[in-house]
C-alpha cells in the first residue's frame, strides 16, 4: 500500500529483467475499500466493519504519496489530473453514439474483431 515500498521492491526486478537476468515474482497485498461490484453498494451489503475500512485507508498510497509532496506540488497534481478526468469526458459525451451492431468493436486491445466483418485499425 506504500509506493516507495512498492518502488523498492519493483526497481531490482526491472533492473534484472533489463539486464537479461529474467523475470522476478512480487507479492503485494492490497485492501479494497468496497466490495467487488456495485450491487454489493447498492444492496447494502457490508462485510467489513467501518474499523477495519478505516484502517487500510489511513494508508491509501494516494494519501500516503500526497502527504509527501509539497502542498503546492500536490494541488497542480490534482489539477491536472482533474483536467484530464474533464476532458476525457468531454470527449466521450461529445462523441457520437454507436449502434447495436457496432457495440462489439474494439473490444479487444489485439484489436481482433470479436465477429466476422467488424471495423478494425
Amino acid at each position: 500500500m506504500d509506493p516507495q515500498v512498492v518502488m523498492a521492491a519493483t526497481a531490482p526486478a526491472v533492473a534484472r529483467a533489463r539486464s537479461g537476468g529474467g523475470p522476478s515474482f512480487l507479492e503485494f497485498g492490497t485492501y479494497r475499500y468496497e466490495g467487488h461490484h456495485t450491487f454489493e453498494l447498492t444492496a447494502g451489503l457490508r462485510y467489513r466493519n467501518e474499523d477495519e475500512v478505516a484502517a487500510w485507508r489511513s494508508r491509501d498510497p494516494m494519501e500516503l504519496q500526497g502527504g509527501r509532496l509539497i502542498a503546492r506540488r500536490r494541488q497542480a497534481i490534482d489539477a491536472e489530473v482533474e483536467a484530464a478526468i474533464d476532458a476525457a469526458t468531454k470527449f466521450a459525451l461529445d462523441s457520437p453514439e454507436i449502434g447495436p451492431e457496432e457495440g462489439l468493436d474494439y473490444l479487444y486491445a489485439t484489436k481482433i474483431p470479436l465477429r466476422p466483418g467488424a471495423v478494425s485499425d
